[in-house]
């Protein structure tokens, strides 16, 4: 397995890790686990349901919205359009100075270049 690619596979865990604590999913498991009957078959298949979404997202990789920050905070400026090319975005950002800057950024990871 190559640096690059352990590297991706960290990222990807660390944002699966991150989208299943912020549904609720872990929590909700905890106490199924736990036997704890305040929670009801409702509420377990709510949160299983959750994270069904969760994984979904997180296979998908970031949003336009996701990479125009991403994009953003690397260089400045204002975004002018954002574009998907396969896996990647093609974000173009008119910098203070003028000029017109296209960044892409890992439709996966979220990374800019």
């Amino acid at each position: 397995m190559t640096m690059n690619s352990r590297l991706l596979t960290r990222t990807r865990l660390l944002l699966l890790s991150t989208l299943l604590s912020l549904s609720g999913y872990s929590n909700a498991m905890h106490h199924q686990v736990l036997g704890d009957a305040s929670l009801s078959p409702l509420t377990l298949k709510q949160s299983h349901s959750r994270h069904e979404t969760v994984l979904a997202q997180a296979k998908k990789g970031i949003s336009k919205s996701q990479a125009a920050s991403a994009a953003q905070s690397k260089y400045g400026g204002k975004v002018i359009n954002v574009s998907q090319r396969g896996n990647s975005y093609r974000v173009k950002l008119l910098l203070d100075s003028g000029k017109v800057k296209i960044v892409t950024v890992d439709a996966t990871t979220g990374q800019a270049r």
